[in-house]
């Protein structure tokens, strides 16, 4: 089992654009690229959330996106975290890990 950390999927997209990579974190040209007018600011989860809970119904790549543990640890010493939020970790499994 591994730990991936949910993002808010408009972040993430901010962040992609400020950082000028593509979706599998590839370089791509781009003259915005570090452009500070596109800093994504910190992670900011509070959309995923409603009244406190973690919202139901979501889907990845439209609500979020699961980041895995080591990325998350280079976003949030690059970008940090929006003060009063705590990471939202979940424990994944591989349904298909060891199968060829």
């Amino acid at each position: 089992m591994s730990r991936r950390y949910l993002v808010d999927m408009h972040w993430y997209e901010k962040m992609r654009r400020y950082m000028g990579v593509n979706a599998k974190f590839q370089p791509i040209f781009s003259i915005l690229a570090g452009d500070p007018n596109l800093y994504p600011g910190p992670i900011d989860n509070s959309p995923l959330f409603d009244n406190g809970n973690l919202r139901k119904y979501m889907l990845e790549n439209l609500h979020y996106n699961s980041v895995p543990a080591e990325a998350w640890d280079v976003l949030l010493k690059l970008f940090g975290m929006e003060e009063g939020q705590s990471p939202v970790a979940r424990k994944v499994s591989c349904l298909y890990c060891g199968l060829r």
